[in-house]
């Protein structure tokens, strides 16, 4: 039987979940720090796209675009209002 990747929205359809993948990005982030921002893209796919993230984050979907296309370093506040729109807070541990 073929692998099939596995799609976004088919694994982070709850807040544990999205945590659990949010979670792991920092660790990963050694080598490639645009990992976060993919991180909020998989999310983002599987809220329903990036224009309804946008909109229960109060954002204008454009403006979140850019923000999750790795190009740019964003400011706190808009990924934290992302991770917010999900149902998840955001936390730091030891």
């Amino acid at each position: 039987m073929p692998v099939t990747a596995q799609k976004a929205g088919d694994r982070l359809n709850t807040p544990e979940a999205i945590a659990g993948d949010l979670n792991a990005a920092p660790d990963e982030m050694v080598d490639d720090p645009g990992l976060l921002m993919k991180a909020l893209r998989d999310v983002a796919e599987a809220q329903g796209g990036v224009t309804q993230l946008a909109e229960r984050a109060g954002r204008v979907q454009a403006a979140l675009s850019r923000v999750l296309s790795s190009q740019r370093c964003p400011r706190i506040n808009i990924p934290s209002k992302v991770i917010g729109a999900c149902g998840i807070k955001l936390s730091f541990a030891t």
